[in-house]
């Protein structure tokens, strides 16, 4: 195991410690415990987490501000209203108002954040998302099983590619987690495989119908910026494999 590998899997662990225990973990906490430019990696991304958890936790809402925010739809004719039943919104308590604040900027931030549906893009452009994402150690976890069962329904209810039938050799390998990416406006979904002790592959997945020009189901093999990748097509998705430290000739046998 080296560092990027335990970044990985410790992306997907919840900082409240109930997975200090789960055997998906146990590798990686050891080999951070050893490294302490890691650890302190893995304690600024646990304050983090805890953090954003007691952000959106330390304050319950109202029980009545859904209704009151739904009541703001309607169309009033306020001219017709006798002034005293007015209110203005700075006579509203500090909290209403900033917890609506809240609620309006997270609606936002879901709406700029949902991955959409926009013109199909190059599947060189494709390829080469994928290795700016591996290059630039954006490569996480969102969910972490071995059951390719568990990994597909996770998928799934994000509306990502799922199951997707892949090459028996790399079927055969024991999958680690996956996880969902926007590129180009499209949803692509990423599951990870440990190769062997020192060396994990990753494959990303696109409906095809979602690019221009989708590869054939020969797998074409090149290296971009020192990642070998391999790319192809199969039951209207389509595939690109890379890896952490793996070569073409690898590749070639996983597939």
């Amino acid at each position: 195991m080296d560092n990027e590998q335990a970044k990985l899997i410790l992306s997907a662990y919840r900082s409240s410690g109930e997975d200090m225990s789960d055997p998906f973990f146990i590798e990686a906490l050891e080999y951070t415990r050893r490294d302490p430019a890691l650890e302190r990696w893995f304690e600024d991304q646990c304050k983090f987490d805890r953090a954003v958890h007691l952000a959106l936790t330390s304050e319950s809402p109202p029980p009545h501000l859904r209704e009151s925010l739904l009541l703001g739809k309607k169309v009033v004719n306020f001219e017709e209203r006798n002034h005293q039943s007015r209110q203005s919104w700075w006579q509203f308590p500090a909290s209403w108002v900033a917890l609506a604040a809240a609620a309006i900027f997270l609606v936002g931030l879901a709406v700029l954040l949902a991955p959409t549906r926009s013109s199909p893009m190059t599947a060189e452009s494709f390829v080469q998302q994928t290795v700016q994402v591996k290059n630039s150690g954006q490569i996480s976890l969102g969910r972490m099983a071995r059951d390719t069962q568990v990994l597909n329904a996770w998928l799934a209810a994000r509306n990502a590619p799922n199951d997707f039938t892949i090459p028996k050799p790399l079927e055969a390998l024991t999958s680690l987690g996956c996880q969902t990416f926007s590129m180009g406006g499209n949803t692509v979904s990423l599951v990870c495989f440990t190769l062997d002790q020192d060396h994990i592959v990753h494959l990303f997945v696109i409906d095809s119908d979602r690019l221009k020009n989708p590869p054939g189901n020969s797998p074409d093999f090149q290296t971009k910026d020192g990642i070998a990748t391999a790319t192809w097509s199969s039951g209207g998705r389509t595939f690109v494999l890379l890896g952490s430290h793996v070569d073409e000739e690898t590749l070639r046998r996983l597939i």
